[in-house]
């Protein structure tokens, strides 16, 4: 599927410009793009990078699920009991999860 925003502000640049994005990736950024594509206005808004997680612990990612109360010492006794029971190949699938989540 391919998809073109038309008449966005990019960050630090003058003028606006259309994005076409195949398959979840940028195939072109131009100030103007003629594309085979559903069209998108997006009317001078600005477009900015998505937000990543820059911290985050490979080895403790998806540990345990939701605690009950989602408070930081139930999330520390919770990972406390379920640590044990993780091989290097469970941290392993669950830290590259993490990473393509990024």
């Amino acid at each position: 599927m391919r998809t073109l925003y038309q008449d966005a502000h990019l960050m630090g640049q003058e003028g606006s410009y259309d994005l076409l994005v195949a398959d979840g990736k940028f195939e072109a950024v131009a100030p103007h793009i003629e594309a085979e594509a559903e069209c998108v206005d997006l009317g001078g808004q600005l477009v900015i990078p998505p937000y990543v997680e820059p911290h985050i612990h490979l080895d403790a990612v998806y540990a345990g699920g939701r605690n009950g109360t989602g408070t930081l010492f139930e999330g520390i006794r919770r990972w406390s009991e379920v640590k044990a029971s993780y091989t290097e190949a469970s941290i392993r699938a669950r830290a590259l999860a993490a990473i393509r989540a990024e």
